[in-house]
């Protein structure tokens, strides 16, 4: 029997309701003595040995809360790359919020109180509170199916998220712990593609100059934590502290990781009702494109040039805000399917 969950638009101040259909899958999870379950939906069985795999696509979904939408939409862009099929595991988590879930206390299944995407830990057990991050449950299932033994040819991870799921992906190749703690010691190379998030984290307290897209200074009057973790170091959740992430940490890891920003040239409606417009989101960007380039900019300002060498920003031509026309681009499927780090710098 299909379950469903209720995306609640009014949080973006519309009344209508959509639809999803809630992963098949259910992914098994002890926190603190309680056994949970994450829903998700997967390419091949998480629990048989299969030699075959050699790369992993960890794939977020946006605030419609749609996994099954984001599993399809890996699935096509596997399909696009002839051989890739029987060598490449998809995993889509329903990372879920309790308010598009109808009765969620009685389904079986883990959920937040508040949006996860930027690693709250306030998570949600049949009505329960539990602490954990989303950020410490990818830890978990990436920790377990690399450690497994089930996949011993497993040699990249590719973690992608499209809008909330880019603000995941973008925070938690900040912040995750899964890369330095279990990748990086087992020879696996790790990259994260951030599809048009609302917002990104920022480093320092420095923001673009307002009417320039290359030029950043510390804003004069700034709104009221507008540094804050998600959009920056101040102020990190109950996971940074749990596994003794610091900023310094942070601004140390970030600009080793492998990172593709990707968004769509007709991503500048400065209206969208899914789109951050809070003061601190204001402060990165009048809309999705303009704060993805302000963004690889200020990621330039900070870092430096070298950050160059690692990281990657395309604007993808003739996209708006769509997950499936980012992750199906030129850049994203040559990012994702070429192993030669040298020749995947120089592709696209």
């Amino acid at each position: 029997m299909w379950r469903f969950c209720f995306l609640f638009l009014s949080l973006w101040a519309s009344a209508q309701t959509v639809e999803v259909e809630v992963a098949s899958k259910r992914y098994s999870i002890e926190i603190g003595g309680v056994e949970t379950y994450l829903p998700y939906e997967s390419s091949h069985d998480l629990f048989s040995k299969n030699a075959s795999i050699t790369r992993l696509i960890y794939s977020i979904h946006s605030a419609s809360y749609s996994a099954k939408s984001y599993f399809a939409r890996a699935a096509v862009l596997v399909d696009k790359v002839a051989g890739e099929k029987d060598k490449t595991l998809i995993i889509a988590p329903h990372i879920l919020d309790k308010t598009c879930l109808d009765k969620p206390e009685d389904m079986n299944i883990l959920y937040w109180d508040h949006s996860a995407f930027r690693g709250t830990s306030m998570g949600l057990f049949k009505g329960k509170s539990i602490t954990v991050s989303a950020y410490g449950v990818t830890d978990k299932i990436l920790t377990n199916v690399a450690a497994s033994g089930n996949f011993p040819n497993l040699k990249t991870i590719i973690i992608l998220g499209h809008s909330a799921g880019g603000q995941m992906a973008n925070r938690y190749a900040a912040s995750g712990m899964f890369e330095s703690k279990t990748a990086n010691p087992m020879g696996i190379e790790v990259r994260y593609i951030v599809m048009a998030p609302s917002s990104y984290v920022y480093f320092n307290n420095e923001r673009a100059v307002k009417g320039n897209l290359n030029k950043f200074s510390v804003p004069e009057s700034p709104p009221e934590n507008y540094n804050r973790w998600g959009y920056g170091l101040e102020r990190m959740y109950a996971y940074h502290r749990k596994n003794k992430i610091t900023p310094e940490f942070v601004i140390g890891q970030y600009p080793l990781k492998r990172m593709l920003y990707l968004v769509g040239n007709k991503d500048r409606n400065e209206n969208d009702p899914s789109m951050g417009k809070g003061e601190a989101a204001m402060l990165q960007g009048r809309h999705r494109l303009e704060r993805g380039i302000i963004y690889y900019n200020y990621l330039v300002h900070y870092f430096g040039e070298q950050i160059k060498q690692t990281q990657r920003f395309r604007v993808v031509r003739g996209a708006g805000h769509s997950g499936g026309s980012l992750m199906l681009s030129v850049p994203a499927i040559k990012f994702t399917f070429s192993d030669n780090s040298k020749e995947r710098a120089n592709s696209f």
